[in-house]
């Protein structure tokens, strides 16, 4: 794989244009740490970009879960709300624009928490996912992915 980045790069392809996927996070490390052994001129990004708590998408996506599950949590639905209109919605605004009221600024279909609460696990998050648009945010993909690959090893 090494190879084939060098030869990549020699060809005029910048190294921050090429990427390597892997489905799971150990798969990662051990590309990492190959690197870093046997290619270390190789530019990498951190390996702390692989983290789950790295992406917005999973954050967002817990912030939801937690929501659901208490509707009551203030706090983490303000930070909800904060999160989906920054990352998601590009809105600019601050936790004085909050006021009371929240959940005005997550989508409509939040609003019914007793009903999402009734889904099973696998299928409140892949409809999460489409409510807060999670797979729009920029590489998130891989993360969601992961996330929903242990919420089915987790069953």
């Amino acid at each position: 794989m090494g190879k084939e980045i060098h030869r990549l790069h020699e060809s005029g392809i910048p190294y921050n244009k090429m990427a390597i996927l892997v489905r799971y996070n150990y798969q990662c490390k051990e590309i990492l740490n190959t690197f870093a052994q046997q290619f270390p001129e190789i530019p990498l990004v951190s390996d702390e970009a692989y983290m789950l708590a790295s992406s917005e998408a999973i954050q967002i996506l817990i912030d939801a879960l937690r929501y659901i599950n208490d509707p009551t949590d203030l706090i983490c639905r303000a930070h909800l709300a904060l999160c989906y209109n920054k990352d998601i919605l590009k809105k600019e605004w601050d936790w004085n624009s909050l006021k009371d009221d929240s959940l005005s600024l997550l989508p409509e279909a939040l609003a019914d928490t007793r009903t999402l609460n009734k889904l099973p696990l696998t299928e409140l998050c892949h409809r999460l996912v489409e409510i807060l648009s999670l797979h729009k945010l920029p590489g998130s993909t891989p993360f969601l992915c992961y996330i929903f690959d242990r919420v089915m090893e987790f069953l």
